[in-house]
């Protein structure tokens, strides 16, 4: 069985998709505001300036579109997978021009040079190899028997947090996880969205 198929890593994976689709509609329906989300396999969290009434309705949406085929909705620009991707290779392409191209001969302007057009090439193929990794790996635009079981404020202050608790399962069955998953969130440094096309 491929590991990202598995069902927990596969729960996440969904709800990552619902994540991202959730962050396009609120950006539809309410212009760009700066929105951040945090997946688990219960469901994910949204840090933005959003009653759970517009949390809601978006999911709710969103869930239906996704479901309608709607399957690039799950794939967002602003995902953490983008910037790790982008991130890596371009230090790694970095650091192999550094080390390939550490000749006593070069001036140090030539050798800065060359790691800075590797680390440009890195963040640009970083970019489509990030929405790849999405498309096929951190996200999921299989919404078959997904629900969403209620919406909640978590946090008021200093930002305002909401997490969306779902269920369903897909391909088996998997125990019910509890639903205090919002008591044991910690802070993580959110990823910003780009405003819709």
């Amino acid at each position: 069985m491929n590991q990202f198929n598995l069902p927990l890593v596969m729960k996440v994976r969904r709800n990552h998709g619902l994540e991202h689709a959730t962050i396009h509609v609120l950006g539809e329906r309410t212009g760009f505001r700066s929105v951040a989300g945090y997946t688990i396999p219960a469901g994910f969290f949204l840090i933005g300036n959003f009653t759970a009434g517009e949390i809601t309705l978006a999911v709710e949406d969103a869930l239906r579109r996704l479901r309608d085929g709607e399957r690039h909705l799950a794939v967002h620009s602003g995902c953490g997978t983008n910037y790790v991707t982008s991130g890596f290779l371009a230090g790694t392409l970095a650091l192999a021009s550094a080390w390939f191209g550490a000749d006593r001969r070069r001036s140090r302007v030539d050798q800065i040079s060359n790691a800075a057009l590797a680390d440009t090439i890195g963040i640009i193929f970083g970019q489509a190899l990030g929405k790849w990794l999405q498309a096929n790996v951190t996200t999921s635009g299989d919404m078959s028997g997904m629900k969403v079981k209620r919406v909640t404020r978590v946090m008021d202050a200093p930002v305002r947090v909401h997490f969306v608790d779902t269920a369903g399962d897909s391909p088996a069955r998997l125990p019910q996880l509890p639903s205090a998953a919002a008591s044991a969130w910690h802070p993580h440094p959110p990823h910003p969205t780009s405003p819709p096309a």
